[in-house]
């Protein structure tokens, strides 16, 4: 058996969620990744909204990878999503869920670590 001493180049970790983030959306699967800010929470909730629209009773999930921001966005995101469009979602937690982050992770139904 040989011996294999191939190195493995340790990849940053900024640049994997760049790459997660850049890969286009699945049919039900929707990713928050980042600070919270304003922006990223209408881009989530406009995703959310087109996928109601072709067929609200579908459940949809969104992975959370956020290590936190804005309070206030956090909690109006959370109130869209909750008390407004009312999807079925699954949240999942992938990576650092950290801060306000945490709210926007809470607004699934159902929820995963």
């Amino acid at each position: 058996m040989k011996n294999d001493t191939t190195k493995i180049k340790a990849i940053p970790y900024s640049a994997i969620e760049s790459a997660i983030a850049a890969l286009p959306p699945r049919t039900r699967t929707l990713r928050y990744v980042g600070s919270v800010t304003r922006m990223m929470s209408e881009r989530v909730i406009a995703q959310m909204e087109k996928l109601l629209d072709k067929s609200a009773g579908d459940e949809m999930a969104l992975f959370v990878t956020s290590p936190g921001g804005a309070s206030g966005t956090a909690m109006s995101f959370y109130d869209t999503v909750r008390h407004i469009l009312k999807p079925k979602l699954v949240t999942i937690g992938s990576g650092e869920v950290d801060s306000s982050g945490i709210i926007v992770f809470l607004s699934g139904n159902r929820r995963f670590v």
